[in-house]
């Protein structure tokens, strides 16, 4: 059973330190920006949250946001599915796996990488793409959101892994997700900008992320030090744009992955 029905979040006025030890019971993250703090709940806090704030001038209430976790999925209720030979099951349901396929547990919390959008899966996809040519070790994924990508690495061959996102919501659900798969002593996850691990030494680079950020990572040298590519969250103009620099690149087109306007492209460079 799906353990979030409603998603309460509380706008605060001022920054709280370490709202996760405040908040032990029910607490889903926290996301700073400026001079607020937006804390996520699975159950209403309001009252709890109030007398704590009572005890801190520097910070007061400001609004009370609730919806349904469904919306926060965009209206689509989490369910096991599979991609290649990867089983993604969020934690509150129960699958087994048969022959060579790798179960993936995932607690998707606030994070972008549930499994639901298309981008997601035909990651999934395209990792056993690769994995089934050759065995990359180090593997940077740039953009981990859950950490998806970096947990299947691990459970697919990878000996090493740097997860990165610039959200901290999205780290700590990283880390969560990387100790429910144990994989934890694999998987590096790391709050920060893409372009500042691109020089990390990986066999493979797995770039979930907007097109524009993904054409910032081409024109570093860093880029073209790796041997296999994953970059996906493009729409069809941009997959063109995209396939268009991948030769100047010398990156070689392995496969491409579409569908619902999304496409993933898998390269590997000589």
């Amino acid at each position: 059973m799906n353990p979030y029905k409603d998603l309460y979040i509380y706008e605060i006025e001022g920054v709280i330190d370490q709202p996760q030890s405040a908040f032990p019971d029910d607490f889903l993250g926290c996301w700073c920006e400026g001079d607020c703090s937006y804390l996520f709940f699975s159950t209403d806090k309001k009252e709890v949250l109030k007398a704590y704030l009572a005890d801190d001038p520097s910070l007061s209430f400001r609004s009370e946001t609730v919806v349904d976790y469904k919306d926060w999925e965009a209206g689509v209720e989490l369910k096991p599915f599979k991609a290649g030979r990867l089983y993604v099951c969020p934690v509150w349901e129960t699958v087994k796996t048969a022959g060579d396929e790798v179960l993936i547990n995932i607690d998707p919390r606030l994070a972008f990488g549930s499994g639901n959008h298309a981008t997601t899966k035909q990651c999934l996809e395209a990792l056993c793409v690769v994995y089934e040519d050759g065995q990359p070790k180090r593997v940077l994924d740039l953009g981990c959101g859950t950490g998806i990508l970096a947990v299947a690495s691990a459970k697919l061959g990878a000996e090493t892994v740097l997860a990165v996102d610039y959200s901290n919501l999205a780290v700590e659900t990283a880390v969560r997700n990387c100790k429910i798969n144990e994989v934890e002593s694999l998987v590096e996850v790391v709050e920060g900008e893409a372009l500042d691990y691109l020089n990390w030494e990986a066999d493979l680079l797995l770039a979930n992320l907007r097109y524009y950020i993904i054409e910032e990572l081409m024109e570093s040298p860093h880029f073209l030090e790796k041997k296999w590519y994953v970059l996906s969250g493009l729409l069809w103009s941009e997959t063109q744009q995209l396939l268009a620099r991948l030769p100047e690149l010398s990156i070689n087109v392995v496969t491409i992955i579409s569908g619902e306007s999304w496409s993933t492209v898998v390269g590997k460079r000589d």
